[in-house]
């Protein structure tokens, strides 16, 4: 006999794979080579997961012949932002740029929420100002060996992406 619970929790989770979720990935940039190449590969892995998902950088060509025109990256990046229905932050030590992007935009509520920091884990846990800094946006650590066999990009970030779509789900922004 089949399972009907079974089968219908999977229909649902199904469905959450093929939601056209808009994801924006901040990190560090191009000089930063092994951070960037991690980007790519967070980027590639949720599109490879959700198909019809949208994924970008802000620095993408495509965005940013758009929001070009404000002349400010931070603007830019707001408007990133508020369409996204989510934001991955890769936040390793030596990126100065995506800490000025954690710092700005953790004041935004409306932003702040969609946020989900990954964090190396000798930074864990979180005192002082990163812990107010970062008291309003989901934070998730991780290891070295999570970052250099891609664990990060193929489970913790496709991960993190199913939960929010989940939560677009519940929250009627998708019909199922």
């Amino acid at each position: 006999m089949p399972n009907d619970y079974l089968e219908e929790s999977q229909r649902i989770i199904d469905s959450a794979y093929k939601l056209p979720i808009r994801v924006l990935v901040w990190g560090p940039g191009k000089g930063n080579t092994k951070g960037y190449a991690k980007r790519e590969k967070i980027r590639n892995e949720i599109r490879k997961k959700f198909p019809n998902s949208m994924v970008y950088f802000s620095e993408d060509q495509e965005l940013r012949r758009i929001t070009g025109i404000l002349n400010k990256i931070l603007l830019e990046e707001s408007v990133h932002a508020k369409v996204a229905h989510l934001i991955i932050v890769l936040d390793l030590e030596d990126a100065y740029g995506t800490k000025v992007e954690i710092g700005h935009f953790s004041r935004f509520s409306d932003i702040a929420e969609k946020m989900w920091v990954l964090r190396p884990k000798k930074f864990s846990p979180l005192d002082g100002l990163a812990k107010e800094e970062l008291r309003n946006i989901e934070v998730e650590f991780f290891s070295d060996s999570e970052f250099n066999d891609c664990t990060l990009a193929s489970v913790k970030c496709v991960n993190i992406v199913l939960s929010r779509a989940m939560s677009l789900l519940d929250n009627g922004e998708f019909p199922e």
